[in-house]
């Protein structure tokens, strides 16, 4: 029967099906048995630690299974580390048993170390397999390890070996055919874990995604070596995206050192650049960072800068005279001319407001070929979405996504933004008060929307209430 299509046909048609009926599907014949194998393998995910993910990594490495695998995802923060191990009952055991309790009789901590020896023991034979398996993998094109932490802030229950469970896994990226394939790296680890990245070479990666996550106090952070790292693929890298939310480390001090060595590579490819940081407000101008920006600029397509969100601070109020950073780099001299490929942009200025006139400017010389606006925490006044919209306004306009926030909502921003934009394929206002003298539900009714804005399609309309922390 599988001679009268075709392998491929075979393939789309068995696509289709839950994982665990192509798993049985594999008993018919050999065709099927190997489509099996690279649909079962290709994505392989670590979140979990039992029988089945043990069987399966037995499998990959008995089988010579790892030349199906094309994407891995670790995240041991889920493993089973602390599931009792079943042992048989021999004479010796049982002896041994019995001396354990007599020695708990005169050693009060001696079953608390048992005990943590125990899971260590079986933590150290999970990663040791899941290494070993992995050194089999010579087609991986993405790679994803999340750092195994536990989120609750109230509550955090230790992971036995975090920093050195990390860093054994992120040795897989020194191994060459491991991550010869790679086009693809996502991680999330403390920046005090980037040490053995300095050694990495991936000669064909083009997106990277990572989140340095907040490190033990007294750790040094290893900034430098990820940079090492970024120079050593800027040659292929495509995309780029850095999340910090280790609040410890500033951009205008422990981030200089790092932009400082990234403006020495050259990132002929880069048309994405994303950065979020938690950071406290700059003491000073981050002009590395500025002169990084500068530097990729008029290659980017796709930019978006992050702050702390403005509830991110509730002991730490922002002042008066703190730095926008965001602010700071669009208002340098010259800037304006430097997004000449821009068609996406995203700002957050989160508890560091961005000035909208400052902005504006670069509005201007990017409203011929930006498609794309997002402004998030970011409270707008009236006359600053006016002057947004008479930054962007153009005769033909490009711009199809509109994603702003503002203090008051009235009539009049609707009946504005039909006029000047009515090509958008898609609106998102945010809002902390509703101007009208008409109540909230009828404003938002469909028949209010069409009398504001007849030219604007209702189907792209997204109204959002902002619900911020301390406000009346």
């Amino acid at each position: 029967m599988t001679a009268q299509l075709p392998t491929e046909i075979w393939w789309k048609i068995l696509e289709f099906l839950p994982l665990h009926d192509v798993v049985r599907v594999g008993r018919v014949n050999a065709v099927f048995l190997e489509i099996a194998r690279e649909l079962r393998y290709r994505n392989l995910k670590f979140v979990g630690y039992d029988r089945e993910t043990e069987r399966k990594l037995e499998n990959i490495r008995s089988l010579s299974l790892g030349h199906h695998v094309r994407s891995l995802y670790i995240h041991p923060e889920a493993w089973n580390v602390f599931a009792p191990i079943q042992r048989k009952r021999s004479l010796a055991k049982m002896l041994a048993s019995t001396a354990h309790r007599l020695r708990a009789v005169f050693d009060s901590d001696y079953k608390t170390r048992k005990k943590l020896a125990r899971k260590m023991e079986r933590m150290n034979g999970q990663i040791q397999l899941v290494i070993e398996t992995m050194k089999t993998l010579e087609q991986v094109e993405q790679y994803r390890f999340v750092w195994p932490e536990n989120h609750n802030y109230f509550y955090r229950k230790a992971w036995p070996g975090n920093a050195e469970v990390t860093i054994t896994f992120l040795s897989l990226l020194t191994i060459p055919s491991f991550c010869g394939n790679l086009t693809k790296l996502d991680l999330s680890i403390p920046a005090n874990t980037l040490e053995s990245l300095a050694l990495v070479k991936m000669p064909s990666l083009e997106n990277f995604d990572i989140s340095l996550l907040e490190r033990p106090r007294g750790s040094d952070e290893y900034l430098g070596h990820l940079a090492i790292l970024l120079s050593g693929t800027s040659a292929t890298l495509q995309t780029l995206s850095i999340s910090c939310y280790d609040p410890s480390l500033t951009l205008d001090h422990d981030f200089a050192q790092f932009f400082c060595l990234l403006c020495k590579a050259d990132f002929p490819h880069l048309y994405s650049f994303h950065f979020h940081i938690w950071s406290e407000p700059l003491r000073s101008l981050a002009v590395d960072f500025n002169k990084f920006i500068l530097r990729i600029s008029h290659r980017l397509n796709d930019l978006k800068l992050c702050h702390a969100p403005r509830d991110s601070w509730p002991f730490h109020p922002p002042q008066l005279n703190d730095r926008s950073w965001i602010s700071d780099l669009f208002g340098m001299q010259g800037i304006t001319n430097m997004f000449s490929s821009l068609t996406l942009l995203r700002l957050n200025g989160g508890s560091l407001p961005i000035n909208i006139a400052i902005l504006s400017a670069v509005l201007s010389s990017v409203a011929q070929h930006l498609e794309e606006l997002v402004l998030e925490d970011q409270l707008l006044t009236s006359d600053e979405v006016k002057m947004v919209v008479r930054a962007l306004s153009l005769s033909y306009s490009p711009l199809r996504h509109l994603s702003i926030e503002l203090k008051d909502l009235s009539p009049n921003i609707f009946d504005l933004l039909a006029l000047k934009f009515p090509q958008l394929q898609s609106l998102k206002l945010s809002f902390k008060f509703l101007s009208s003298s008409a109540t909230p539900q009828s404003f938002l009714a469909e028949d209010s929307l069409q009398l504001m804005s007849p030219n604007m399609p209702l189907s792209m309309v997204s109204l959002m209430p902002l619900i911020i922390s301390g406000s009346s």
